[in-house]
């Protein structure tokens, strides 16, 4: 629910950290693909394949408030057609569907943002109260060695 006591303005500082974090995000792992493509083409230690992905968490205090997982982002790397929400750097406000606000309406909202209150449902009380947010990229080398028979 969005109440005339809310501060718009701790709404827009929010976004405005997400939109630096989502570079942040995007670029990491970006470098991280690179780092695992050089070990999977140079073929000395069988990796065959990978996936990659992020995981972004959410804490008011010390206390996890929300956290999920951005899933095949090797996808996004491999493939220019394809792109990556995070870092997209387009508007995903789509507060007007749910609340008549005009001063939040005509906020523009980076994807994490759109995430917390439309994907996940979390409160705009809670979404302002966040202190810290972490990610962890995490890659999964798959391995394979064949046993040729003489």
């Amino acid at each position: 629910m969005v109440t005339n006591k809310m501060n718009y303005k701790e709404i827009e500082h929010l976004n405005n950290r997400l939109i630096i974090l989502e570079e942040n995000i995007y670029n990491c792992t970006k470098e991280q693909n690179k780092v695992i493509l050089k070990k999977l083409l140079d073929g000395k230690n069988c990796i065959y394949d990978y996936e990659i992905e992020v995981e972004i968490c959410f804490y008011i205090q010390e206390e996890e408030l929300i956290s999920w997982y951005e899933k095949m982002c090797k996808a996004y790397f491999l493939d220019d057609t394809r792109q990556w929400n995070i870092n997209d750097k387009k508007e995903h406000n789509t507060t007007s569907f749910c609340w008549k606000n005009n001063e939040l309406n005509e906020q523009k909202h980076c994807w994490l943002l759109h995430r917390l209150y439309d994907d996940f449902g979390i409160s705009w009380k809670d979404i302002v109260k966040i202190e810290t947010i972490c990610f962890d990229i995490n890659v999964c080398y798959q391995y394979k060695d064949e046993i040729k028979q003489t």
